[in-house]
């Protein structure tokens, strides 16, 4: 079922998908196809939610018997087909109990919510919580949905793609060789204080703004090609290639910031998976923020 809801106070539409999958397998392969259709209808914002009466990893499972690695995969081949990433609750790893004691009890993680590109991106704060299980084997899922806010002043942070540039090592070397005197504790924070400012001067009055960068370099290049085709001389050219090896760097400077703000550490040099990485690092930020503070009166 493909559910269309229209926000009355702010006209927006998104998209939801309740799920019951049926306990067999076999029997929930007609909802696989499903979702990998319908994930072409859900242009907007989409969360798929339920019990799904399946795994995606064998630490999804304590107790009982082992699922075969085929129904696994068949499972993340079609969430990976309809595009949709996991929102993983914040209080718990387990959905469901057979309430039996000892060897014979077993815990399963059956009951999920799934949400696409489009959702992570207009609703990054999505969170999902577990609640109690008074009447049922399962326990209940709570969704909630928080805007982004201003946190205030950024911390600041070593960005890997600096170190591809060949000036970055002198400066900091420069920074870092200025005479302080004192206890050694109180020399090396200064000196890391230096090398601090050096580096953000640096990247505010140089380096610049990488997004920037991009769109700039990709505007030029654009109009630089435009140029090319109704003047296709050999300065034109040269001029071409010059614009097209700095969009090729801007875009390499890009892909080196996101996927060490995502965190994923395998990214190849070839890869091209920024919107991946965005997602990646959004989901990431959403895990870390802290919504609730609880005191000792609750």
């Amino acid at each position: 079922m493909l559910l269309k809801v229209r926000v009355l106070e702010t006209r927006e539409i998104f998209f939801c998908s309740p799920v019951y999958a049926l306990n067999l397998d076999k029997d929930r392969i007609a909802l696989w196809n499903f979702l990998e259709h319908y994930s072409t209808f859900a242009t907007g914002p989409w969360m798929a939610l339920g019990d799904w009466n399946a795994i995606r990893f064998h630490s999804d499972k304590k107790g009982g018997k082992k699922v075969p690695q085929r129904i696994l995969n068949d499972f993340n081949d079609c969430l990976h087909k309809a595009g949709l990433s996991e929102v993983h609750p914040t209080n718990g790893e387990w959905s469901w109990c057979n309430r039996q004691v000892f060897l014979r009890r077993i815990f399963v993680k059956l009951d999920r919510v799934f949400l696409n590109e489009r959702w992570i991106y207009s609703l990054p704060g999505t969170k999902v919580l577990y609640t109690s299980a008074a009447c049922s084997d399962h326990y209940g899922m709570s969704i909630h949905i928080l805007m982004e806010f201003a946190a205030g002043p950024k911390p600041f942070k070593m960005l890997k793609v600096w170190c591809l540039q060949g000036c970055v090592q002198s400066l900091v070397k420069k920074a870092w060789d200025n005479e302080i005197s004192g206890n050694p504790i109180h020399v090396l924070l200064q000196k890391l204080r230096l090398v601090k400012k050096a580096l953000k001067d640096w990247n505010k009055n140089c380096f610049g703004n990488i997004g920037e960068k991009l769109i700039k370099s990709k505007h030029h290049l654009d109009e630089v090609q435009l140029e090319l085709l109704r003047d296709p001389s050999e300065n034109n050219f040269q001029v071409e290639q010059e614009a097209r090896l700095d969009y090729q760097a801007a875009v390499v400077d890009q892909e080196v910031l996101v996927s060490q703000k995502s965190r994923i550490l395998w990214l190849k040099d070839t890869d091209r998976c920024t919107s991946y990485f965005y997602n990646k690092m959004k989901q990431h930020r959403n895990f870390n923020a802290i919504t609730l503070v609880k005191n000792d009166s609750g």
